[in-house]
């Protein structure tokens, strides 16, 4: 039994060791734009930006590879709703609300990549992984439309308004996570060193609310396209 394991070992030993020996780091600069929704009925589509460096890893020349880096990426939300609710001293009827929050991530990805050559020069690649995203900053706006009755002073009717906060204060300060994280699913092609990526990463971190915390689930979707080069730090080609 001895006498066919190690044998085995042996070639198993120096074929991770060939493949390391092999593998090679790159470093790619990347921009791109992101399209983002809350994941929950009725939200919009928004626009917002992607930009980093990617970090890879080739393991196996061609075929395998890990991704990862650091990216600033942003999301966040724009809702309105109708509602009919009195101030304390029922002077004031809010009768809509607006919601509008702004979050930036220093997002950290760790993608298992495997590549396709079609040629010399152009390779496919797909990538799965997940993400782990600290919030760098955020913002928030919050207003609403009022209706005022007039004073008692012989005059009827009453007067519109619109009341606005820009998150110097805690009115109605919503509920915005200092922390994300979930999955990510990327594919690109790659024409020599320029990079074309398309990804798309499924937030699971604990949901924004404009009322107070929620549960951990499913919080956004992001779509993002980005271009990038590759500097190549190892051998010629992986």
């Amino acid at each position: 039994m001895k006498r066919v394991c190690l044998p085995l070992w042996v070639l198993v030993m120096l074929t991770v060791c060939g493949g390391v020996a092999k593998a090679q780091w790159s470093l790619s600069p990347e921009f791109g734009m992101a399209a983002v929704k809350p994941a929950y009925a009725g939200s919009d589509w928004r626009s917002k930006v992607k930009l980093g460096i990617g970090v890879e890893y080739g393991f196996l020349p061609g075929v395998f590879s890990i991704k990862s880096g650091l990216y600033y990426t942003q999301r966040g939300n724009k809702d309105s709703d109708l509602i009919y609710s009195h101030t304390e001293d029922n002077t004031m009827d809010v009768i809509s609300i607006m919601h509008e929050s702004n979050r930036g991530f220093l997002q950290l990805p760790v993608l298992a990549n495997f590549l396709f050559p079609l040629n010399e020069d152009i390779r496919l690649n797909l990538a799965a992984g997940a993400y782990i995203a600290p919030v760098l900053h955020k913002s928030w706006s919050y207003g609403g439309g009022y209706y005022k009755p007039y004073p008692d002073n012989g005059y009827s009717g009453a007067q519109w308004g619109y009341v606005y906060y820009d998150g110097s204060g805690t009115y109605h300060q919503p509920h915005l996570p200092g922390f994300d994280w979930g999955l990510s699913f990327a594919a690109g092609i790659e024409v020599k060193n320029v990079l074309v990526n398309v990804g798309y990463d499924y937030s699971l971190g604990e949901k924004e609310s404009g009322w107070g915390p929620l549960a951990i689930g499913t919080n956004y979707h992001t779509f993002t396209l980005s271009v990038g080069y590759k500097f190549r730090l190892g051998d010629s080609k992986k």
